[in-house]
């Protein structure tokens, strides 16, 4: 068993980037690049390095991050991230040595901020195409996925700030399902996903923020066979992820975070909550922004 095969269990069960959530430390903004340019135009570019430990499987792993765009003007931000996966440690003997990095998704994305704001309101859009840059996803058949983020942000003090996003995703596979790569058993594709997520923002000071996003993920699959993981079934996943982010300047950040594992049960009868921490990953974070 390779990393490969733990890329694509979390990717099946949360796929979710840190990046989705809005970093307000120094700056709300994307970092700007000092380069020189004949127009209004910034080129921006991040790198998070986010060393995870999975304490239900003595293994340490990087959710990773590289981030290159382009803001447009204050409100209209163009870019492409790509997600990347290494290993760090791991105890099991099944698995190989080494960084054993590996890609994961990859997505364009263009950021429409403020496109209505009052007072302390407002709301955003986010459009993102996904590429079938993960070899797993590949395998079974990925062609692409359209996301579309709204953001509704209400800002109660300098202090305090309530987000919410809205997030359908449509999944496009060239068949209904494929033998998993990990286990060898069918297992049907997505079809569509629903994601809701509710983020409490405190900011301290100039240096010190901590978020608590709760996240909301609902997935439809496809009639792949009789038997097959996940066949012609929605499946519900609720998550926290808190993360104390100290910003050293406007261009580093360093973190803590904790993301948990499932608190409810996938038809949603029950709260696994006990479970759902003890399935976690306890987070370091490294933010660079140029």
């Amino acid at each position: 068993m390779r990393l490969k095969t733990v890329c694509l269990l979390l990717s099946l069960f949360s796929g979710h980037s840190r990046a989705e959530m809005p970093r307000k430390s120094v700056s709300s903004q994307p970092l700007q690049a000092s380069l020189p340019t004949s127009s209004s135009s910034q080129w921006t570019g991040a790198l998070e390095i986010r060393p995870s430990f999975l304490a239900n499987s003595n293994q340490i792993y990087g959710q990773n991050y590289a981030e290159l765009g382009v803001t447009l003007n204050a409100a209209t931000y163009l870019g492409y991230q790509q997600m990347f996966m290494n290993n760090f440690q791991n105890s099991n003997p099944q698995f190989e040595d080494g960084p054993q990095l590996a890609l994961s998704d990859g997505f364009f994305r263009l950021q429409l901020r403020n496109l209505w704001r009052r007072g302390g309101s407002s709301l955003s859009f986010e459009p993102r195409v996904y590429l079938p840059t993960d070899e797993n996803l590949r395998f079974q058949g990925m062609i692409s996925r359209l996301r579309l983020n709204t953001t509704f942000e209400q800002r109660f003090s300098r202090w305090f700030s309530l987000f919410v996003i809205e997030a359908p995703i449509i999944h496009f596979y060239d068949r209904a399902g494929a033998n998993d790569p990990g286990t060898g058993a069918p297992s049907a594709n997505p079809e569509y996903e629903n994601r809701v997520i509710l983020n409490s923002q405190f900011t301290f000071s100039k240096s010190w923020s901590l978020s608590i996003p709760f996240i909301l993920q609902s997935v439809r699959y496809s009639n792949y066979q009789i038997g097959a993981t996940n066949n012609d079934t929605w499946s519900n996943t609720v998550l926290a992820w808190p993360e104390l982010t100290y910003s050293v300047n406007r261009n580093l950040q360093l973190g803590l975070a904790y993301q948990t594992g499932n608190l409810i049960s996938s038809d949603m009868s029950q709260f696994t909550i006990d479970k759902g921490f003890a399935a976690g990953s306890a987070e370091l974070v490294f933010h660079i922004g140029f």
